[in-house]
């Protein structure tokens, strides 16, 4: 089979080290095929829709939202929130 792929093929495609990829295997979060013994291979298709599945698309931030929780106090006694929405306030008038 042309689709599967071994584990330094997965350690490319993803960019993490083969130990991070063996503790996922180990505890069942990366789509595996174990075939005889240790021999340890990877559909690339299964691989390339698991890595869609868990891709997290950034969100806009609403600057008429407020912030929740505790506001952060800057060192000159402004919050931060109060300082990013000035900052973007006036990002959008220029």
């Amino acid at each position: 089979m042309k689709d599967l792929i071994n584990i330094t093929e997965v350690e490319e495609m993803l960019g993490i080290k083969k130990i991070t990829i063996y503790h996922m295997v180990h505890h069942k979060r990366i789509p595996h095929i174990k075939l005889t013994g240790k021999m340890l291979r990877f559909s690339r298709k299964k691989i390339e829709e698991w890595i869609a599945a868990n891709s997290v698309e950034p969100r806009k931030r609403d600057v008429s939202m407020k912030r929740r929780g505790r506001r952060k106090k800057s060192t000159n006694g402004l919050s931060i929130d109060a300082l990013v929405d000035s900052a973007i306030s006036e990002a959008i008038k220029n």
